[in-house]
């Protein structure tokens, strides 16, 4: 703060970084290096009770010395009780003067400094604030000798968080859910919240997979997944159906054959019949590879109607009904006469007509006679003699033939 010179002392001020107490120092004088004394000046003479001084005076400088004279020579001092010079303090030692009462030479001893046993604390200063992280620092000195100690503050409780926007840690997705990381803008605690799972709002579904398949007794099931979120949903597959049957009917000489398609799956087939004012009636069951039944229990001039049904356990298929006129074929007698060739036969219920077929043994049979229900015989007058003939007779209502009859061979 003061700079030094030759003939004056400076003086240098310090600040505690920690506290901010000062301290001030004496700057000593500039030196001189070399000085040149002058020849000196006697400023008191000698004694034997005390020493003389003699002033010496640097010609560059202006500084000064002084020198003793020695006393007379004292050979046994006699110091007396001493006095306290600087008394001592709990920071600095002090000092004690003693005097010879024979020559008066003094001599000066330290008195050593005050020890201190009980500390007198300030309330201390802070060093380093605490924050919501970190401790924090308080420095006490002692207010009698002046030793300081550190005392650790500790960090601030945070007692109402102030949390951020958070930062997504796991992305939530259709299947699983995600999670959200937030921090304490005061104290950096943080927190985890879940993040729900993402909503599918429009379901993807796959092709499904049958897990029961379905039967002609049972329904199914389909399993179908959503490809975006995993979702599932249960589909119900209906039972399976059977084919329907058609079934046809033709004349056969003393019955009637049924015939139908085969239907996929189906057990067995049931075989129904009805007259014109009749209910169905099952008088048949047949297994699945059959596909014809001969109903022989028919009376000739009687319409008939069936139907068959495809079966599997309790299921029935549908069915289309085919409608008949029964007629029995006739029972047909040749003989020889001497017009020709007699054919004769019995009568068939139903009948309104009868058609006589004629053909040679290499030829085909062709329709030579119709003749009304009431007539029974027929005598055929243009069969050639020595010629062999083939004949059958089949009855006739309106579009319905019986079956032929047994063919008659004959030679004229």
């Amino acid at each position: 703060m003061t700079a030094p010179t030759y003939k004056t002392e400076g003086t240098k001020k310090y600040t505690c970084t920690n506290c901010g107490e000062t301290k001030t120092e004496t700057i000593a004088k500039l030196v001189c290096t070399e000085h040149v004394w002058d020849a000196g000046v006697v400023v008191t003479a000698p004694t034997y009770t005390s020493t003389g001084t003699k002033k010496y005076t640097c010609e560059n400088c202006g500084e000064t010395k002084t020198e003793t004279i020695a006393k007379l020579v004292c050979t046994d001092h006699a110091w007396d009780a001493g006095v306290v010079v600087t008394a001592p303090t709990y920071t600095s030692t002090g000092t004690k003067k003693y005097t010879c009462e024979n020559c008066g030479e003094t001599k000066t001893d330290i008195i050593g400094k005050i020890g201190c046993t009980n500390h007198a604390w300030d309330a201390g200063v802070i060093v380093t604030a605490p924050t919501y992280t970190n401790t924090g620092t308080k420095k006490y000195t002692c207010e009698n000798c002046g030793e300081t100690k550190t005392e650790t503050i500790a960090t601030l409780v945070c007692t109402n968080h102030a949390w951020d926007a958070g930062v997504v840690t796991k992305q939530p997705t259709y299947k699983t859910e995600g999670t959200r990381k937030y921090t304490c803008t005061n104290c950096g605690e943080t927190k985890t919240e879940t993040i729900a799972k993402l909503v599918c709002m429009t379901h993807a579904w796959d092709n499904g997979t049958v897990t029961k398949k379905a039967t002609y007794t049972a329904t199914g099931v389909r399993k179908y997944t959503c490809k975006t979120c995993g979702a599932a949903k249960q589909v119900t597959i209906a039972r399976l159906k059977l084919a329907k049957v058609t079934v046809k009917s033709a004349q056969q000489a003393g019955a009637i054959k049924l015939t139908w398609n085969k239907a996929s799956g189906a057990s067995g087939y049931k075989i129904y019949r009805r007259t014109a004012k009749g209910r169905y009636v099952c008088i048949k069951t047949v297994k699945s590879g059959t596909t014809s039944y001969v109903d022989k229990t028919v009376k000739s001039g009687n319409r008939y109607y069936y139907c068959v049904k495809a079966y599997n356990g309790n299921v029935l298929s549908g069915y289309t009904e085919a409608s008949i006129l029964y007629i029995k074929a006739p029972v047909v007698t040749v003989r020889k006469s001497a017009q020709g060739v007699k054919l004769s036969w019995k009568k068939s219920a139903g009948a309104k007509k009868y058609i006589v077929y004629r053909k040679t043994p290499t030829g085909k049979y062709r329709a030579v006679k119709t003749v009304t229900a009431k007539t029974l015989s027929w005598t055929d007058k243009t069969a050639k003699k020595g010629q062999t003939y083939y004949y059958i007779v089949k009855a006739v209502n309106n579009k319905t033939y019986s079956a032929a009859s047994p063919q008659k061979r004959i030679k004229r």
